[in-house]
């Protein structure tokens, strides 16, 4: 997973998360914190079901499948109000969530101002 570099802008268009925001530099950050969330989510099926059976279901496809959970997870925290980086701090969350088949329910958006709140 260190191994994955964040594509420019300009060449993600057309591609699966170009439409998470038109704002160059959080959508960098996005991509970085999606890497960074998705070797987590990794190192913790290898902690709980033991090194050898979760290298067999670390796969690409199963990279992939992580990488759209979170972009959905992503668009729906964003359509319900939630700003850039408390979206990006609830990915996890939602992420480990999904893949243990638990219910996941956002907190609700918090309606005090903060600056970069958008």
């Amino acid at each position: 997973m260190a191994h994955v570099i964040v594509p420019p802008m300009h060449k993600a268009d057309g591609g699966p998360f170009a439409d998470l925001t038109k704002d160059q530099r959080q959508y960098h950050v996005a991509m970085r914190r999606f890497v960074a969330i998705l070797a987590e989510s990794f190192r913790t099926d290898a902690a709980r079901l033991g090194a050898d059976r979760a290298a067999k279901l670390h796969t690409q496809a199963e990279e992939r499948r992580r990488a759209d959970i979170l972009g959905r997870w992503y668009r729906d925290l964003r359509h319900a109000g939630h700003s850039h980086e408390r979206s990006m701090d609830e990915l996890s969350r939602a992420l480990r969530a999904e893949l243990d088949g638990a219910p996941y329910t956002p907190p609700e958006r918090n309606r005090l101002w903060a600056p970069g709140d958008a």
